[in-house]
């Protein structure tokens, strides 16, 4: 008898105003046992708050109470959180489903809807659009994809809505969704998160446009790429990048005409990262725009303009290349003279002679590498004279380059020359 009362007062705590008073009735319940605790278990897994839900299912698993309806089936399973049960339940488990959407826990909402979405009812599409409005920003994030999947391509206005988002995690699960629905009018949504405060979200934004291959996306990329070298490093940035850098190079062909506009007009960053895009697609028609950033006001641009005309090989080329080893910075004069180390005996040999006497080793290193290929026999001459240079990498190339010309065995051992200090006579034999 003093058990029945026991479990009589316990069921009467599932009424109470304060949920823990609930929550731990329902975990009383569960010790003391019995078909009255059971069915009063039953009733509490409606009741409003998930942690009273929970107890009661978990109680009534510890009781080896056994659900005789669909319905019993799928209320047990969502206060145990299996929502795998409820997609076994189809159809069954929707209206119960849609009720959650209204529950109090974020966890239970958001869990609603990635089960909805699973099941593939459409007629719970409009409630699930609803719940891109939801307050909780999880909530938000899981019913981004879940309305893709239903609505498709009619999912684009509301999702298009979200790119504004108050939650980076939003929009970046808006910005995948609307990238991989496509279409015309998601292209403004997908570029304006280009410039995206969050850096996420631009990655989002990179690879949703890595989709298409629309040449119109060009010059916004560049722009943000000009955006992100003026961010300060970081692993974040490296792959955001990485990320346009690759989007870009998929178009091929397609990208080359915006690129060269961007390298004449974009900001110091885009029009860098324009001329090294270049390059590595190596399309002839960017010979000329390469030429003329040679003057450019960036020295990364003119290095990778440098760069690039040695990538193309094209003759004309040469010349601007000859004058750009006057550049008074000394990074881009050492990416010129080993462009130029492309063009073989294209490159007049005063060029190089003028090199060897350059205040950068790099560029009289490669000016040594230019004789040891020449044809000119004033070649020998001059890198014999390069034998007292005062930096040990350059001797060594003199040497090597004395080498391939031949004459390395004839000088070495000529008393005035074995006399030149720090020269690696045995670093190389002929």
């Amino acid at each position: 008898m003093f058990q029945v009362f026991k479990v009589w007062r316990a069921a009467g705590k599932l009424r109470a105003a304060n949920p823990e008073t609930r929550e731990q009735a329902a975990k009383d319940l569960g010790s003391l046992g019995g078909p009255s605790a059971c069915e009063a278990l039953k009733v509490a897994l409606g009741d409003p708050e998930y942690s009273v839900r929970s107890a009661a299912g978990k109680s009534l698993k510890l009781l080896g109470w056994q659900a005789s309806t669909a319905q019993d089936r799928i209320q047990l399973a969502i206060a145990l959180a299996d929502f795998g049960a409820c997609r076994r339940e189809g159809a069954e488990a929707v209206e119960p489903l849609l009720r959650l959407l209204k529950d109090r826990s974020d966890f239970q909402r958001s869990q609603a809807i990635e089960t909805l979405a699973a099941i593939g009812d459409q007629g719970s599409l409009s409630r699930l659009i609803g719940a891109l409005q939801d307050e909780s920003a999880s909530v938000r994030e899981v019913a981004v994809p879940a309305v893709a999947k239903l609505a498709g391509i009619q999912a684009r206005e509301p999702l298009k809505r979200l790119v504004s988002d108050v939650n980076s995690r939003v929009r970046a699960a808006a910005v995948t969704a609307l990238g991989n629905i496509g279409g015309e009018d998601v292209r403004d949504s997908l570029v304006a998160a280009l410039l995206d405060e969050n850096l996420q979200v631009r990655q989002h934004a990179f690879s949703a446009l890595r989709l298409t291959r629309d040449p119109r996306n060009v010059r916004p990329l560049v722009d943000a790429l000009d955006t992100l070298t003026r961010t300060g490093l970081s692993r974040e940035v490296e792959s955001c990048l990485q990320l346009a850098e690759q989007v870009l190079l998929d178009m091929g062909p397609l990208a080359v005409e915006p690129l060269v506009e961007a390298l004449q007009s974009a900001g110091d960053g885009g029009r860098w990262k324009a001329a090294e895009i270049l390059g590595k697609l190596g399309d002839p028609r960017a010979v000329e725009p390469f030429v003329a950033a040679l003057q450019d006001t960036y020295l990364l641009v003119r290095e990778n303009a440098a760069k690039g005309i040695a990538k193309l090989a094209d003759p004309r080329g040469v010349e601007p290349l000859v004058k750009a080893l006057c550049d008074p910075n000394e990074q881009v004069r050492s990416s010129v003279a080993e462009a130029l180390l492309q063009f073989g005996s294209r490159v007049p040999i005063e060029c190089w002679e003028r090199a060897l006497h350059d205040s950068a080793w790099l560029v009289r290193m490669n000016a040594a590498k230019g004789l040891g290929e020449s044809t000119d026999v004033r070649a020998v001459a001059l890198l014999i004279n390069a034998l007292k240079d005062g930096d040990s990498t350059v001797r060594r190339e003199v040497v090597r380059a004395l080498g391939l010309l031949g004459v390395l065995r004839a000088i070495r051992n000529v008393p005035v020359f074995r006399s030149f200090r720090n020269v690696p006579w045995g670093s190389l034999q002929t």
